[in-house]
Formats: structure tokens, C-alpha cells, sequence
């Protein structure tokens, strides 16, 4: 089942940085997920989706490091929240060389990221950036890691970055997700001036650090929507796709343009 508090959180921060103004409403219907108002005071539907990337299958020793490093970040979360801290968003990067840790190795490493992160602070209010920080003294394992406050002092998010690792992606994965929720705007409330989709890349809810390849941003791509936008979450960007013709049986870039 949809996440509602989830989903607002990406439409507020999407709000945040689009550039436009709008006001959002739940929608009462099953589709589409909200009804916004912009400010010309027309009612319109925003669908929301969000995009999974496949990443690589790595090594089943790779794989386990990584699997260890989640859990320590989940731990220094759970230790700094217990300890009055707030939410924040903290992304750790540890070293490539890191071992597999004891279970008594990963509690203690999570307890000092937890009181490092608590003594090195961080900015009083959202602004879109994060502070980065090599605490290579109190944490030899680390390589880095950011901080930043919450957009709403709600939504929160501690992951373990991988550091040498950005999915690109391409025009093909853009379209499956356009393609996903597409066919269904032809059913949506008739009485909206227009429906938009939001394509949300979030890394709390199994996102991987990603860009969009140029070519996927100059594409054309066929949709049953008026307009099509991608966010990466929580930080941003926001992109609006290009889009042409309406969707067909057979979906996908409807065009390309070359620089």
C-alpha cells in the first residue's frame, strides 16, 4: 500500500524547488493520489510514482559489507534519535576497503557515528544543502559523510552511500516509468483542468544515487499527461521532461534531439 505521508512529503519538497506556485490537497478519488490548485486557481491532478534502480549484483562478499553498513547506519540512527536528536538527513560513505565487522564492532562503530554526528552539529534550517564532514579521527572507517536538517522536521533519511557509485539513467528507464502510470490518466476525475505525474527518485525508500543521462532530458517522450516531472529526493534537482505525442501501445521516447 501507498505510503499518503511519504508521498506528501515528495509533493512539498517538490513544491519547495519547482519554481512554480500550487497548493495540494489529498485527493478523495483513488486516482489521481492528489488535487492541486495553482495559482492561476485551476484544479489539477499530480499522480505520484516513484522510479527503482536496478543496481549492479555485486560479489556475495560485496554484498554482505554492504548489507553490515546499512545495518550500522540503521543503528546510529536509532541511537541518535533515542538520544533526543533530531531528524536530519546523513548520508555515510565508507572506506572501500572496509572488512566485515562483529556484531559487537558494528554496535560500538554506530555509537560513535551516532555522538559524531551530534558534536559536529549541523545547519539550523533546510536550504536545499548539506554539510559534509572526514571525521577521520573518531571514525577511521569512514571516508565521509553530509548532514542536513529536515524540510519539515518530520521526514528523515540515514543511508549508506556507496561513494564510487551514480546510476545513469537513460531514456528506456525514464519511459517504463512514464509508461507505468500512463494508460491510467485516460480514468482519472474528468473534471481537473489537467493531470501531471511526479517521478520521484527517493534514496530512503531503496533509490540509488542517480543522474539522468543528457540524451534522457533532450528526449520526447509519449504520455497521457500535460506535463511530467522528475525529483531527486530530498535534495533535488527537479527536472520537467519533454513530452510529445500521447501515449500509444506501444510507449517510449517519442523522439530525440542532439545537441
Amino acid at each position: 500500500m501507498p505510503h499518503k505521508g511519504r508521498e506528501l512529503a515528495h509533493v512539498e519538497r517538490f513544491r519547495a524547488i519547482c519554481g512554480f506556485r500550487f497548493s495540494v490537497f489529498e485527493s478523495d478519488r483513488e486516482r489521481p493520489d492528489f488535487v492541486i490548485r495553482d495559482a492561476e486557481n485551476r484544479l489539477l491532478g499530480l499522480e505520484h510514482t516513484e522510479f527503482y534502480w536496478k543496481p549492479p549484483v555485486g560479489t556475495p562478499e560485496k554484498q554482505r559489507v554492504q548489507k553490515q553498513q546499512d545495518e550500522i547506519v540503521a543503528q546510529a540512527r536509532s541511537h541518535f534519535r533515542q538520544q533526543g536528536g533530531p531528524p536530519l538527513y546523513v548520508s555515510v560513505a565508507f572506506r572501500s576497503d572496509t572488512e566485515v565487522f562483529t556484531r559487537v564492532e558494528r554496535q560500538a562503530l554506530a555509537a560513535r557515528l551516532s555522538k559524531t554526528v551530534a558534536e559536529n552539529g549541523w545547519r539550523p534550517a533546510f536550504d536545499g544543502g548539506c554539510d559534509s564532514f572526514e571525521p577521520w579521527r573518531t571514525l577511521p572507517e569512514v571516508v565521509g559523510y553530509t548532514v542536513s536538517p529536515s524540510f519539515n522536521g518530520e521526514d528523515e533519511l540515514w543511508d549508506s552511500a556507496s561513494g564510487d557509485y551514480v546510476a545513469l539513467v537513460g531514456e528506456a528507464e525514464v519511459s517504463e516509468s512514464i509508461e507505468r502510470k500512463s494508460f491510467l490518466a485516460t480514468d482519472y476525475d474528468t473534471t481537473l483542468e489537467a493531470h501531471w505525474l511526479l517521478i520521484v527518485n527517493d534514496l530512503g525508500t531503496g533509490g540509488q544515487p542517480c543522474e539522468l543521462r543528457k540524451q534522457a532530458l533532450r528526449s520526447t517522450y509519449r504520455s497521457n499527461f500535460e506535463r511530467v516531472f522528475w525529483l531527486e529526493y530530498p535534495f533535488g534537482p527537479a527536472h520537467e521532461l519533454r513530452l510529445g505525442e500521447p501515449a500509444s501501445e506501444s510507449c517510449g521516447p517519442a523522439s530525440t534531439t542532439t545537441a
